[in-house]
């Protein structure tokens, strides 16, 4: 008897622990029910970055312009396994752009998280409400490795390591997206939108599960372009046919043809749009040979993500609101963690540098001070430094280095004039009044190497 209930028990936890992504049509076990004490210790954060004003040029540009900005940045073509077209993420840059608070790259999501949630969809196309909501998918799933790209210090290896419980796919559940006015998950998305918007009486468009990517290297491609009402078609056409030229979804060996598990997880779905998955399959792959035995490819969740180096990209001007010379623009308190600070003088114009992080990006690179409004005496100072380098391969690739520190200010230097501070990680920093041009100094521990940087600061 004994043995019996061990045998059941052992059965329902692997019957639970191998719910999958793919399977959420017929959910074998819900989160609502999770013993809340064996949560994963993640904190996922989906907040928004940065408020934009409403009289901004920037909101005055379309949902999908600004959706195509950022895909053909950040989605990156790349050499596929096979003969296709294929994308990775440069998730590096984008969190590069982020941790350096870049106001062009802020402002751009941030538009487009707004236009998205904000979206009226009343005199929209039924193509128009599709590609709206692939595009939203996309862009959200992208956007949420961004805001949680280190976990406990590291790089998080997969979307399923945001997920809370027991359940590894709870991240899909979870309803946490503003999207034309309602509170959705990835599910809501993907399952009830998409599907529901390309489902006829008994017919579906299966084409869509090669356009809603789940950001892992078992996905299709990542389009580097927004999908658009008009040409919706031939935009799906283009992600399926390129897809199937992936070793990944699709490969013949011998008699056996490999496919990727999507044919089984969504075996119904590609049934009821062309009778079988093979006729499915030939509609894009007209040679398609002929097998005698199915397998299928095991389907990696770990991020689709551009691992090779390369310039952080330069966004195109998208508008401005007309205060892009106030303080608060070019030294947003947010650097900080601590938004009750107020920026009081900024540096950005370097006039020579070195530093032992690599060859200093002037334009790119600033220092920024701050006080505490309800203590005088106490101040940061803020570094945004990027810095070229080389990698093993001799490739080129920027990196972004944040750097705070905490004053205590006296009365003979609350204008920052100079000061010195630190044991282990030294600073000094020297202002000329005069000519309104700082020298900052880094060293940390026993290095001879430092960071020195003479700045251009504004009046």
């Amino acid at each position: 008897m004994k043995k019996h209930v061990f045998l059941s028990l052992l059965l329902a936890l692997v019957g639970l622990m191998t719910n999958s992504c793919a399977d959420k049509d017929q959910t074998k076990y819900s989160f609502e029910g999770a013993n809340q004490g064996n949560q994963k210790e993640v904190s996922v954060d989906n907040s928004s970055e940065v408020t934009i004003d409403e009289n901004d040029e920037i909101l005055n540009k379309s949902l999908t312009d600004l959706q195509d900005v950022f895909f053909k940045n950040f989605a990156v073509q790349v050499t596929g396994t096979g003969s296709g077209f294929d994308t990775l993420v440069d998730y590096d840059s984008l969190h590069a752009l982020r941790v350096r608070k870049d106001q062009d790259y802020l402002k751009l999501v941030n538009a487009i998280e707004l236009k998205i949630a904000k979206k009226d969809l009343l005199k929209a196309t039924n193509d128009e409400k599709v590609a709206f909501y692939i595009n939203a998918y996309n862009f959200l799933a992208i956007r949420l490795i961004n805001k949680n790209y280190y976990q406990k210090g590291r790089i998080i290896k997969s979307i399923k390591d945001l997920s809370e419980g027991l359940n590894p796919f709870e991240i899909f559940k979870r309803k946490m997206f503003k999207v034309a006015g309602e509170n959705l998950s990835f599910d809501d998305i993907e399952k009830v939108k998409v599907k529901g918007l390309l489902t006829s009486g008994e017919k579906v468009d299966a084409r869509f599960h090669f356009a809603v990517i789940c950001v892992s290297k078992g996905c299709p491609i990542t389009l580097n372009e927004s999908f658009k009402g008009d040409r919706l078609n031939s935009q799906l056409d283009f992600v399926t046919r390129e897809g199937l030229k992936l070793d990944r979804m699709l490969k013949i060996e011998g008699e056996t043809r490999y496919q990727t598990m999507l044919f089984d997880w969504y075996k119904s779905d590609f049934e009821k749009d062309a009778g079988s998955v093979t006729d499915f399959i030939k509609r894009y792959v007209p040679n398609l040979p002929e097998t005698t035995k199915e397998k299928y490819i095991d389907y990696s969740w770990d991020l689709n993500r551009l691992k090779a180096k390369r310039p952080v990209p330069d966004l195109p001007d998208l508008g401005d609101d007309g205060s892009s010379n106030d303080i608060n623009i070019k030294c947003p308190a947010i650097i900080l963690k601590k938004k009750s600070y107020d920026a009081v003088k900024f540096c950005g114009e370097v006039k020579s540098a070195e530093s032992n992080f690599g060859e200093v990006v002037k334009e790119k690179t600033s220092v920024c001070f701050y006080k505490n409004p309800s203590d005088s005496k106490e101040a940061y100072i803020a570094l945004s430094l990027v810095a070229t380098g080389e990698n093993s391969e001799g490739e080129t690739f920027e990196s972004t280095q944040a750097l705070s520190d905490k004053l205590k200010l006296n009365e003979e230097n609350d204008d920052f004039a100079n000061y010195k501070k630190g044991f282990f990680t030294k600073i000094k920093v020297e202002l000329d009044k005069k000519e309104n041009t700082l020298h900052y100094v880094r060293k940390a521990g026993f290095s001879k190497k430092k960071t020195i940087i003479s700045f251009s600061c504004d009046q």
